[in-house]
């Protein structure tokens, strides 16, 4: 193999090659590792990690595809798991654990290209299944051992780039043999490219998607299902343009609101109230608080709610005239001030809370619960 550098950060290995010239399959690892461990495993005692890699297969002949790529995911144990036939885990400071003689897998998604076909065709997930095959030990190798693996390219690594002529000895000195590190950055496409064009130059590289003329049904069904995609993509990019704005119409107004407001300094109920009114629109205003108050002054509408507690009484002692009173009183107003946005619609810019109180007021509930509403919905 090749020298390759790299940056420190997520590498593709090529793990295994099979095959004569002719029918050779190239399987490639990339030992950015994913945890997949459901969060009841994670939080509880259990016997295994799950770990998801990607893994890329490239085949040399003309009726396989051009490259496979599964997401995979494997059953890790935990450094705690003991028992017969679980991998165990060395002494050394590596951490690293014996490759078993057979490893459980899952395949959770994939894609294809084919070399006579041009459709990319969905790979379907898997129930866990176990195997002994030296491919799958490796990629096992490459999820399991994430940590260790990486430990030796940052060893190697000189101002964060690791050299894979000093890596390899290095990795089989913690006991991984046969990981050949690839240029990263690579698409499954280039990949492929690379395949051919380094490791299999001995051959000629085959004619991608032109093996056959697609018939008259096939041709209508790529073009009625390339409309399609197309119309999706620019739907899509209506309600994201629409989104978009949205969004700057609002951002817009709440700068304009503040600048409304201006410096006013805001009581605790204000500020809440602001937070989640600014921007709303009049129809919005009266649906959670029903029919205002309207006053309308310069450009600003303001729609008010008021509420009153009253049980003040006074009362004289006929016999000597004097004259005493007791209870107390309390009020609530809450103020909505509407101003037009850009466009000219009146949208909440600022709300003001008033409240008054007198007497004795230990028997009279709060006025202005009734009336500090958020918006439906």
């Amino acid at each position: 193999m090749m020298a390759v550098a790299t940056q420190v950060g997520a590498s593709e290995f090529l793990i295994d090659m099979q095959g004569a010239a002719g029918n050779r399959v190239n399987v490639y690892a990339n030992d950015a590792v994913l945890d997949r461990t459901p969060i009841n495993d994670v939080l509880n005692p259990g016997p295994n990690w799950i770990r998801q890699i990607d893994l890329t297969m490239v085949y040399e002949a003309v009726d396989q595809p051009l490259w496979l790529e599964y997401k995979l995911q494997f059953k890790c144990p935990k450094p705690s798991k003991r028992g017969r036939g679980a991998p165990k885990q060395k002494t050394e400071s590596t951490g690293m654990l014996d490759t078993p003689d057979s490893v459980e897998f899952r395949v959770a998604s994939g894609t294809k290209s084919m070399k006579q076909d041009p459709a990319i065709i969905d790979l379907q997930p898997t129930d866990w299944q176990s195997t002994t095959s030296y491919t799958m030990r490796q990629a096992w190798n490459v999820a399991c051992n994430n940590d260790s693996i990486v430990g030796a390219k940052e060893a190697v690594a000189v101002n964060r780039v690791v050299q894979s002529d000093a890596l390899r000895p290095k990795l089989a000195a913690i006991g991984l043999n046969g990981l050949e590190m690839v240029p990263d950055g690579l698409s499954m496409s280039l990949l492929a490219d690379f395949t051919w064009e380094k490791l299999w130059a001995d051959v000629p590289k085959p004619a991608i998607n032109n093996g056959r003329k697609l018939t008259p049904e096939e041709s209508a069904a790529h073009k009625a299902k390339l409309a399609q995609m197309q119309q999706q993509v620019t739907e899509a990019q209506g309600r994201v343009q629409g989104r978009l704005a949205t969004m700057k119409t609002d951002l817009d107004f709440t700068q304009t609101a503040a600048e409304y407001r201006g410096k006013r300094r805001l009581s605790r109920s204000e500020s809440i109230l602001i937070q989640v009114w600014t921007g709303k629109t009049e129809q919005e205003v009266v649906a959670a608080n029903g029919n205002p108050a309207v006053r309308q002054a310069g450009i600003a509408r303001t729609l008010s709610y008021g509420q009153a507690f009253d049980n003040r009484v006074m009362w004289q002692n006929l016999a000597t005239g004097a004259t005493y009173d007791g209870g107390g009183y309390k009020s609530c107003n809450v103020r909505y001030v509407l101003i037009p946005d850009s466009a000219g619609m009146l949208r909440v810019a600022d709300v003001n809370v008033f409240g008054e109180a007198s007497g004795d007021t230990r028997k009279i509930r709060d006025a202005c619960t009734d009336i500090l509403n958020v918006p439906n919905g």
